[in-house]
């Protein structure tokens, strides 16, 4: 019989080999042998159903389980502000939508993907796709999310960790001349402000504690400085 170690299943199933070390431990993979410290799977083994996932973001939308009125600012300030005092692996555990996916897990950790953790907020705890819309992220609400990293330095100062970007420059079309008509506007008049404090020294950016989430409006002197 010829067999799969674990990386070569993993990549065939498009998953990763510790996701598949897994489905042999919980003997979910008929036939699978643990050789010394190799597992080795049958080449004519089925997948198994993922019985991890609770519902589809469309199931959730129609019970309204989302957690939040997607329609209310202040419902949403209110869901954000419970990711306070956790971290972005604590979401991953007990976030509305999925349980825990290990290969998930990998994905958001990887320190090289730019707005991997607020894509992670955004797709396992308010339930929605990320996306590049010219539309604020809460279109109903008209709320638009912005989850961004601050450190502390070695005399104690706070300090941001990165610039916010808060929309893409369309060469296509003209620039509105009315910054307050203006899609850059409309996008960012409301904003979802959620704060996690960056630290470099622990293994995983999982590990970063999420501290404040507010929602926050431009001055109108702000707005003029954007012109």
């Amino acid at each position: 019989m010829d067999y799969y170690t674990t990386s070569e299943l993993a990549e065939k199933w498009g998953i990763s080999r510790r996701r598949v070390t897994t489905l042999c431990i919980e003997e979910r993979l008929e036939g699978a042998i643990l050789k010394g410290k190799t597992w080795l799977i049958p080449t004519d083994v089925v997948k198994p159903a993922d019985l991890r996932r609770k519902k589809k973001l469309s199931e959730m939308i129609m019970d309204n389980s989302l957690g939040y009125d997607d329609t209310n600012p202040i419902s949403i300030e209110a869901y954000a502000k419970k990711l306070i005092g956790h971290t972005f692996e604590e979401v991953l555990k007990w976030n509305s939508t999925y349980e825990v996916k290990e290969d998930v897990a990998e994905i958001y950790g990887n320190v090289n993907r730019k707005g991997g953790l607020g894509n992670l907020l955004e797709r396992e705890y308010f339930g929605y796709e990320p996306n590049s819309s010219p539309e604020p992220d809460f279109p109903k609400a008209g709320v638009e999310l912005k989850v961004t990293p601050y450190e502390r330095k070695k005399s104690g100062k706070l300090s941001a960790g990165e610039r916010l970007v808060l929309g893409m420059i369309s060469y296509e079309s003209p620039i509105e001349s009315d910054f307050y008509k203006s899609h850059a506007w409309q996008k960012c008049k409301l904003i979802l402000l959620i704060y996690y404090l960056r630290n470099k020294e622990l293994a995983s950016n999982l590990l970063y504690p999420i501290d404040y989430a507010t929602l926050f409006t431009p001055t109108e002197a702000e707005g003029k400085c954007n012109i």
